[in-house]
């Protein structure tokens, strides 16, 4: 199989033979790392509020990541837990018939997903972690918040071992071990969304 990086046809100008692919490797880990760092930013934070913004805005990052590795069922869960995100903060302190309506939607739209990008068993693990965290989004707060983000961290895992990503795998390590230490910072204090 070759693996050679794509390159463009000369152009009149003279520009020769470009890599047009050459930045996706560093497109990759930057993407990564800073969604990590937004992402451990909020899972540490006491503020149920503040995870969740920042863990949209991570999602955001880990769409983008996840497209350049070509895990695109990954990806466009990733863009649904950005808006599940936002969701979830917005309707907070809203009636529970709307944020269950709400919640049914991302679950639903966490299935069509799937069924849309199926790639096999890492299908079934990541819209796992996509579903438990719309769960854990709307109705937990806490302590219970974060233990679930950090399972679902290690759901994550194995997209990041089917897709070869070390960085990723190590990523979602890191992420569990905030959340588990937001969730142990936040045991005592009381739920505040």
């Amino acid at each position: 199989m070759d693996r050679s990086v794509p390159r463009l046809r000369s152009t009149s100008a003279g520009i020769g033979t470009l890599p047009y692919l050459m930045l996706t490797p560093y497109f990759i880990h930057i993407t990564g790392l800073v969604a990590l760092a937004i992402n451990v930013s909020g899972l540490i934070r006491p503020s149920d509020k503040a995870l969740r913004a920042r863990a949209g805005w991570a999602s955001a990052l880990w769409a983008l990541n996840n497209l350049f590795m070509g895990a695109h069922g990954a990806a466009a869960l990733n863009v649904l837990s950005a808006g599940r995100q936002a969701s979830a903060n917005v309707l907070v302190d809203k009636a529970r018939h709307i944020k269950l309506a709400a919640f049914l939607t991302f679950e639903g739209l966490c299935l069509l997903t799937a069924w849309i990008t199926w790639s096999g068993p890492v299908t079934v693990f990541t819209t796992a972690g996509s579903m438990l965290a719309t769960f854990a989004m709307f109705y937990l707060g806490g302590m219970w918040l974060r233990a679930t983000m950090a399972f679902t961290s290690v759901l994550w895992c194995y997209n990041a071992i089917v897709y070869d990503s070390w960085y990723q795998l190590i990523a979602n390590l890191i992420a569990f071990g905030a959340a588990g230490y937001g969730a142990w910072k936040v045991r005592k204090l009381p739920i505040v969304s």
